[in-house]
């Protein structure tokens, strides 16, 4: 996107969710979850191809294929996505609507953003003072004088019904990644 956020952001929001069924996992170094390396593309009908024709798929294929492992990692790890679900955004890319429209979408949340500097060592603070005080009063009364989270995403009211079968169609995905990778090891041997 010629280093610039504004062409990344028309990019992206030029195609469609669900991106015409095209799908990506960019892994630039080597993942814990899943223990793999390597950019793996594939097209709708889930053939792997080496690129995307456009600029625009390959950018939405990006950001989708992030946000659709972090929901498929969350729920793996007992996260219920449910009404009341919500996404508090923090970093730098918390100030980028378009990708925060697309997680929104991808855990068919509303997203929030907060204003707190620092916001993971609060975060991890506030866990700890937790971690001391919990027989004596909730989470919610240790973090009662935190400033309101500003809502700035709502996802779209088909968003479950596409971003649903992605989630499992990237685990499908993953595991042949890892078949494929043990069969190769195999032979190594």
């Amino acid at each position: 996107a010629q280093d610039s956020w504004q062409i990344f952001n028309e990019l992206l929001e030029s195609t469609p969710r669900g991106n015409f069924g095209n799908f990506a996992l960019y892994f630039d170094k080597q993942e814990i979850l899943p223990f793999v390396i390597g950019d793996y593309r594939y097209n709708k009908a889930n053939d792997e191809i080496s690129r995307y024709s456009s600029k625009e798929v390959e950018v939405r294929a990006l950001i989708e294929g992030q946000f659709v492992a972090k929901r498929a990692y969350a729920e793996d790890f007992g996260l219920v996505i449910g009404p009341n679900t919500r996404i508090i955004a923090t970093g730098g890319a918390s100030v980028n609507k378009a990708i925060l429209q697309v997680l929104s979408d991808v855990f068919n949340s509303p997203v929030y953003i907060s204003e707190a500097a620092n916001s993971a060592m609060m975060g991890a603070a506030y866990q700890a003072k937790y971690g001391l005080f919990h027989n004596n009063c909730s989470f919610d009364e240790i973090t009662r004088c935190l400033p309101e989270p500003t809502p700035v995403c709502q996802p779209y009211d088909d968003a479950e019904s596409i971003y649903k079968p992605m989630t499992i169609r990237y685990r499908k995905i993953v595991d042949q990644i890892l078949k494929k990778k043990n069969e190769q090891k195999s032979k190594c041997k």
